[in-house]
């Protein structure tokens, strides 16, 4: 090979300087430079994620003493529902929500079926067992009466309820259900 001159070889030479930075860039960089940025996509799409955890997170602890309330209200109504229509003990308590109203009595009676009263369809374990009562007295004792039902530790639904004045007093004819789960 014939001597290159002097200007020939600065030619050469950056050229090939220029060839080798072209290819490092090439070769190392631009894999370096896309492996930064697809690391960045992947930390953004890791940070997305870990906010989306961080609120379940803290929507948890509300679910579970929403839960825990469900929970406890479900063995209270439980608890309300004996597993037989035990009506000696029901009317024992009945008869004790009469005396401590002061209203008297004029009429109790029982229906067949749970169909007689309500007219619903009643989930799956739980019957009823309906039931007719007529009571008498003056207002006050009549709200104390209705007020005593509400609070009988046994579930008890009012599906009639009519009032009829007398020379006595009022007079409150219910028709109501007994729940249980048989």
């Amino acid at each position: 090979m014939a001597r290159l001159k002097r200007r020939e070889q600065r030619v050469v030479t950056t050229g090939a300087a220029t060839f080798v930075a072209v290819a490092v860039v090439l070769v190392v960089i631009l894999p370096a430079m896309q492996q930064v940025r697809l690391a960045g996509q992947e930390a953004q799409r890791k940070q997305a994620e870990l906010r989306r955890l961080v609120a379940l997170v803290d929507r948890q602890a509300p679910i579970e003493q929403r839960h825990r309330k469900v929970a406890a209200e479900a063995r209270a109504l439980e608890a309300m529902l004996p597993r037989d229509p035990a009506l000696p003990a029901f009317v024992e308590v009945l008869g004790q929500a009469i005396a401590d109203s002061r209203v008297q009595l004029q009429q109790i009676s029982f229906a067949p079926t749970a169909a007689a009263a309500g007219g619903e369809a009643l989930p799956a374990g739980v019957a009823a067992v309906p039931m007719q009562i007529a009571v008498s007295g003056d207002y006050p004792r009549l709200r104390a009466f209705v007020a005593a039902l509400e609070q009988l530790p046994r579930a008890v639904a009012i599906d009639r309820f009519a009032v009829t004045g007398a020379s006595h007093g009022l007079t409150i004819d219910l028709t109501l259900r007994a729940f249980y789960s048989p």
